[in-house]
This record gives C-alpha cells, sequence and structure tokens, in this order.
C-alpha cells in the first residue's frame, strides 16, 4: 500500500504537471466554482463500452433496415475449399504468397500456382464485411460526427477562445468548466476510447497502425488537457477534427448505396474541409497557440507543456500523411475516372467478389476508395 502510495505520489508530482508556483489546490471546486477532476478521466473507459453497445443496437435497428431498404447486397463471400496446408500459410502471412513461397506451396499442396493464387484471395475475401455490414458500421459513424459536430460547434462558438485563441490561457489554471463544456468532453473522451477498443474487433484495415496512433495520440491530448485543465485548447482540437469526418463518412454511405454522384460530391467537399481544416486551421491555431501564445501571453513552460505540443505535432504529422493518401486518390481520379482506395480496409488482394460468389480470374484485383462504387457484372463491389 505504501509502495502504490509513493507511486501515485510521484507520478501526480505537482512540479511536472503544473507551472511552478502552482499545486492542485487551485482545481478543487467549490459551490460556486468547478473545475475539472482528473477522477474524471477514467469513467470514459468503461463507459465506452456502453457506447460499443449503443453503437450495436445503433446499426442492428436504425442502419440495417435502412440498408436492406435501399436493396443493399449482405452478402459475403463464399470461402474456398478447407485446405490445412494453405489454411495454415494463410494465418501467417494473410496475404497472396510471393513467387517463392507459391513454388513451395504449389509443391506441397500439389496445386497449381494459379489455383493456390485464387485460393487465398478468396480466403481474403471471405473474411471482409458484407456492404450492409460497412454501410451500417459507417452510418453509425456518420451519425456520431455530425451530432458531436453540431453538439461542439454550439458550445465552443459561445466561448470566447473560439474567436481569440490567446484567451485559451488568460487567467490560467483558473478556468472554470461549465456543464456543455463538461458533456462535450466526456463524450468525445468515451467515443475515442470505443473507436480504440472497436480497431481490434472490426476489419483491419491497411492504416491500423497509424489509426491506432491517432487514437492514442488524441486520448492522450484530451486526458493531459482535462486534468492541466487546458480544455479550452481541448475543445478546438476536437471541433476542427470532427467537421471533415462527417463529410468523409457521408461520402462512404453513398457509395456503399450506390449513388456515385452523391459519393462524388462529398468527396470533393470532404477534400477541401479536410486541407483548409487540417493543414491550415490546425497548425494555424492550435498548433501556434500552443507553440508561441501560451508562453507569450501565461509565460509558463513545464513538462506536461512539451508533452501535451508534442502530442499536437504528432496529430499535424499524421494529418500531412492522410493528405497524401486523399491527394492519390484525387490525382487518380483525375487522370482515369476511377478512384483507387489508398485507405483500403483490406490488402490488395481484398475485396474480389464477383456476384457475391467467385473469384475474379480475367484481371488483376486493383483497390478502389470509399467513395467511388464500382461494378463487375453488374454487381456493385465494395471495399
Amino acid at each position: 500500500m505504501d509502495l502504490m502510495s509513493r507511486l501515485s505520489s510521484t507520478f501526480w508530482s505537482e512540479w511536472f504537471w503544473l507551472p511552478q508556483g502552482y499545486n492542485w489546490t487551485v482545481f478543487k471546486s467549490t459551490a460556486d466554482k468547478s473545475y475539472p477532476d482528473f477522477f474524471w478521466i477514467y469513467v470514459p473507459i468503461p463507459c465506452s463500452l456502453l457506447v460499443l453497445l449503443i453503437r450495436f443496437l445503433f446499426e442492428r435497428n436504425i442502419c440495417d433496415p435502412i440498408g436492406r431498404a435501399m436493396h443493399i447486397p449482405e452478402r459475403r463471400a463464399r470461402s474456398p475449399p478447407p485446405n490445412h496446408t494453405l489454411e495454415s500459410a494463410f494465418k501467417k502471412v494473410k496475404k497472396v504468397p510471393d513467387n517463392a513461397q507459391m513454388q513451395a506451396l504449389s509443391k506441397k499442396a500439389e496445386m497449381s500456382t494459379r489455383q493456390i493464387e485464387r485460393w487465398f484471395r478468396q480466403r481474403k475475401a471471405s473474411e471482409n464485411l458484407s456492404q450492409l455490414q460497412k454501410f451500417s458500421e459507417t452510418g453509425w459513424r456518420f451519425f456520431y460526427y455530425t451530432v458531436m459536430f453540431l453538439y461542439g460547434l454550439w458550445t465552443v462558438s459561445s466561448k470566447p477562445w473560439f474567436y481569440d485563441t490567446k484567451a485559451c490561457w488568460y487567467d490560467y489554471p483558473y478556468h472554470e468548466i461549465d456543464r456543455d463544456m463538461f458533456w462535450y468532453y466526456m463524450i468525445e473522451l468515451t467515443f475515442y476510447w470505443s473507436l480504440l477498443i472497436s480497431q481490434f474487433f472490426d476489419v483491419k484495415r491497411k492504416d491500423f497502425g497509424q489509426m491506432f496512433t491517432h487514437h492514442v495520440a488524441t486520448i492522450l491530448l484530451l486526458s493531459l488537457s482535462w486534468v492541466d485543465n487546458l480544455v479550452r485548447i481541448g475543445s478546438l482540437v476536437l471541433l476542427i477534427h470532427d467537421v471533415a469526418d462527417v463529410f468523409l463518412e457521408g461520402a462512404k454511405l453513398a457509395r456503399y448505396a450506390n449513388k456515385p454522384r452523391i459519393c462524388d460530391a462529398l468527396f470533393v467537399v470532404f477534400t477541401i474541409v479536410w486541407i483548409v481544416s487540417r493543414l491550415i486551421i490546425y497548425p494555424r491555431v492550435v498548433v501556434y497557440t500552443g507553440l508561441f501564445e501560451a508562453c507569450q501571453t501565461v509565460g509558463f513552460c513545464f513538462p506536461v507543456y512539451y508533452v501535451f505540443n508534442c502530442l499536437l505535432i504528432c496529430l499535424q504529422v499524421l494529418h500531412i500523411v492522410w493528405t497524401w493518401y486523399i491527394v492519390r486518390v484525387a490525382v487518380k481520379t483525375i487522370q482515369t475516372g476511377k478512384t483507387d482506395d489508398a485507405r483500403s480496409e483490406t490488402d490488395e488482394d481484398a475485396d474480389l467478389m464477383a456476384s457475391g460468389d467467385h473469384i475474379m480470374e480475367e484481371e488483376e484485383p486493383k483497390q478502389h476508395s470509399p467513395t467511388a462504387p464500382r461494378r463487375s457484372n453488374g454487381t456493385v463491389k465494395s471495399s
């Protein structure tokens, strides 16, 4: 018990968390003033399980019926014939083997390389969600981002730091938190915990590592900003991040619903909003105020301050990487009229269903964007 007490005391050392000359009593709420309590950063973790349950019920009772009414296919690819040798190899590589591996498997399984290649592709496709499942999953995220962006805009736009970022630092650390900001923070933190957990159960995407880093960085940012009462700048981070996701998820919904014109229009809007919000507003407003205005206005520097700014920069690096993917999609679309998927849900050999059952034999598979529907033999295929 004494060891745990010392560890806790060391972890919550005031020299690390707070500007010089302050202690934790500055955040003690009174009858007429409310400040963030670090206890609340633990509450979203169990609450994220409730969010996952709400997501399940929302997808099943709202999104699925809507998708069926729109005749969105719900059949998944059929698994290939059982083969112990190929199944063992598949579990190791999760993709079509290279030439050397293919030759070795051909001798061991007594099959042609073409048959093995076809088996791997069909096995990979059998793990993918059906188009209806993807529609429902996307529908949940679209609903959440839309509601939370509107709620966040309503909440933050009434605050002085929405118009003047220096107000994020005036009178720090004596920043009271009202009920609207409390709920905004807690709901968002709960949602990002649910995203982090669900990553291990949803279909694995190629950018799993990047998304995992993004969720962890966001959770750390929210938690640190809550504990250190940097909620004002944290609320700006949340608002800027949610706006582009509304249009991205909307474009995916249109794609799964086979509405190409709506899909393309929303993707154009998403690209513009993404570049403006994440490459212009975010670094100009959030990163700048964290790196420069904080010291200019308050004149403090302490360890968590540097950690906080490192996380802000980490998010900006991810924004640049993802912008590169988005630009690739846009350029490819302009050049070919077809949109490749730079952020496919699966590897390059996935999504090879044709009519829900067969593997395409006439041509090599291609990745496609979450924003553009495509057809094969009259059947919409999804990534």
